[in-house]
């Protein structure tokens, strides 16, 4: 990059903070978001008002990694599958 890179974490209010904060930064490169999905995909249905829009605001530029999912009960629990 050739230049310093300040790293500012802003945990809190679900991804919230973080995310407004960036989607009202100077569009000029220098403020990127490193965040799990949950902003954009599971937000927007927790909450009937977001400071930001998770689709006009941000353009992605690459995934860096997959986050793996798990479905998974109590030990006895008798359910043993998911229904189909």
């Amino acid at each position: 990059m050739g230049q310093s890179v300040v790293v500012e974490n802003r945990p809190g209010a679900n991804t919230i903070v973080a995310n407004e904060l960036v989607a009202h930064a100077a569009p000029d490169g220098h403020t990127l978001l490193f965040a799990i999905d949950i902003g954009f995909t599971v937000n927007p249905h927790l909450y009937a008002k977001l400071p930001y829009d998770p689709v006009k605001d941000f353009a992605p530029i690459t995934a860096d990694h997959e986050l793996a999912t798990l479905l998974a009960p109590r030990r006895r629990c008798p359910r043993t599958t998911s229904p189909s």
